[in-house]
């Protein structure tokens, strides 16, 4: 999933060093700070094309689970 979230924001253009960006979502990791549903779900609600629709993601079965949960916290 770090991956996944990794290559769609250095696509976007979000990040410039993905080696970089990497070994902080790892250090994140290590310190408990991690939360990749949260990256996720940010990247399903911001990810829109000019008409509004959704970007279809390479990892759109995990992201759609993600999005469910973050659904389900809202309510």
């Amino acid at each position: 999933m770090a991956l996944a979230i990794i290559v769609q924001k250095s696509a976007a253009g979000e990040i410039r060093d993905p080696g970089a960006y990497f070994r902080g979502m790892t250090e994140r990791h290590r310190a408990g700070l991690l939360h990749l549903d949260k990256s996720i779900c940010a990247l399903l609600t911001n990810r829109r094309s000019s008409n509004g629709n959704p970007v279809p993601t390479p990892f759109q079965p995990a992201a759609q689970r993600a999005w469910n949960r973050c659904n389900a916290e809202e309510a």
